[in-house]
This record gives C-alpha cells, sequence and structure tokens, in this order.
C-alpha cells in the first residue's frame, strides 16, 4: 500500500466535499488520483471523489465529525452572505488555518489498493456503463 503526504487543504477538500485546496479543483484531483491510481476524468470524477471521500473518512474519521461539520455549515452560511470573492477567500483562509493548528498541517494517505475496486467490479462496471452512454 502506497502513503503520500498531503497538505489539509486537499485531504479537507476530499472528506467534506468543499474544495479548501490552496491549489483548487487540481489538489483536489492530485489527491483522488492517487488514492484511486485512475486519472479524474468528466465520467468518473463523481464515482472516483465519493470513493476517495469514504476512504479518507474512514482512515482519518475526525475530519467527518459532527463538530467540524456544523463548522462547515457556519461558514457555509457566513460566506453566502458576502459579496467580495476577497472576503470569502479570507473567511475560508482563516478556517484552514484555525483547523491547521487543530489538526496539523498534513497527513499520510493511503492510496486505495486496485484490488479494492476489483473486488466488487465498482470502477469495471462504472466504465462499462459510461462507455456504453458515450459508444
Amino acid at each position: 500500500m502506497n502513503i503520500k503526504k498531503f497538505v489539509l487543504g486537499e485531504v479537507l477538500s476530499v472528506s467534506t466535499g468543499v474544495v479548501f485546496s490552496d491549489r483548487g479543483i487540481d489538489g483536489v484531483n492530485n489527491i483522488v488520483t492517487f488514492m484511486s491510481g485512475c486519472k479524474v476524468e468528466i465520467h468518473n470524477a463523481v464515482f472516483l471523489y465519493a470513493e476517495c471521500r469514504y476512504y479518507i473518512n474512514k482512515q482519518y474519521p475526525f475530519l467527518n465529525s459532527e463538530v467540524l461539520n456544523v463548522e462547515l455549515s457556519k461558514l457555509y452560511h457566513a460566506i453566502v452572505h458576502v459579496n467580495s470573492k476577497d472576503m470569502r477567500d479570507q473567511m475560508v483562509l482563516k478556517f484552514v488555518v484555525k483547523k491547521k493548528v487543530q489538526f496539523g498541517d498534513s497527513f499520510d494517505v493511503k492510496s486505495i489498493q486496485k484490488h479494492l475496486f476489483e473486488q466488487d467490479g465498482s470502477i469495471n462496471v462504472f466504465e462499462n456503463m459510461m462507455r456504453s452512454f458515450t459508444g
């Protein structure tokens, strides 16, 4: 099993479904590609994000805690009412800095073994289903 270190923003992005990565969706795709061993593309993105979210939360359950979910909800409701993108970005940055103090700067993330997907055929079934739509 491969292990790689990722910054908190990327790990939080996968665990919560909210993009906290400094690199935006590229940072999210980077961790998802590492974990799954599959390149994130339009036809598999939703499935890969969901699978990786499950395994990140299994590896780090405190990133999916009720307390964190309440904090995320409060952040979302505060951001919704702010018109300035710079102000929203500052609010998100402040949240991430607070979480770094609480959780640390980075996490060792395990890749998902290819055989985990092959045991139930999830990726194969999904890819075959998508191929049937695209010819």
